[in-house]
């Protein structure tokens, strides 16, 4: 139903509707009427987890489905050829991303590239000095306004490196700046009884396995398209 019918027979207005869910981490009437549609609910109905409980999980699955949603093909080949002809691979994060870049960065280590993962201030700021055209800088940011990361990725841009954005903004500061970009999906829910940030990295982890994935293809079968 329109919010108005939902307004008129819940005897309430329909910005305290609007008010309400986003409280509850939706933008607004429009995005939750589009989740509750979408979301599969026969997952957990026998289950026995509380309706909160079940939230969080779907929150979960959503977050995982639509960032794949997101893929882009041309993209995913750019980043892949760019992490293959680059000397060296900078990964620049902060605060609870730090740990998907690390994995990140440990996981070409072992594929034989040189890489380092970087979430100090002063320590983005010296590697990005010293970047070069042979250069990749690879940020992962989940909101993309981390102003040490922007002022590194400005200087590393001014010495022509090449630079690559995780983030599940695409209009974002790092966003823009970058020369490609891959949108994660991020729901709206927020956690229950949490005040601080504590959104999910786990649309960031999708998409960097699915890089270092491609990555392995590209490495040993030379692409990511027609591959047998």
């Amino acid at each position: 139903m329109t919010i108005t019918k939902l307004a008129s027979i819940s005897h309430v207005s329909a910005a305290t509707i609007e008010r309400t869910l986003k409280k509850s981490g939706y933008d607004g009437y429009s995005d939750y009427k589009s989740s509750k549609k979408n979301r599969p609910h026969y997952i957990l109905k026998e289950s026995g987890f509380s309706v909160v409980a079940q939230e969080l999980i779907e929150k979960n699955r959503e977050e995982v489905n639509r960032t794949i949603d997101l893929l882009v093909l041309g993209d995913i080949e750019e980043i892949v050829h760019l992490i293959h002809k680059s000397q060296n691979i900078y990964i620049m994060s902060a605060g609870p991303t730090k740990s998907v870049a690390n994995y990140f960065a440990s996981k070409l280590q072992l594929s034989g590239k040189s890489c380092i993962a970087l979430d100090d201030k002063d320590y983005m700021l010296f590697y990005a000095n010293k970047m070069g055209r042979e250069d990749l800088l690879l940020i992962l940011s989940l909101y993309g306004e981390t102003e040490e990361i922007i002022l590194a990725g400005e200087i590393a841009k001014k010495n022509h490196a090449n630079m690559v954005t995780l983030t599940s903004e695409g209009e974002s500061t790092l966003a823009q700046q970058a020369d490609y970009k891959m949108i994660c999906y991020k729901s709206h829910l927020k956690k229950f009884g949490m005040t601080t940030d504590t959104a999910s990295r786990i649309s960031l982890e999708i998409i960097a396995r699915v890089l270092l994935d491609m990555w392995s293809i590209y490495k040993n079968l030379g692409n990511i398209t027609g591959a047998k």
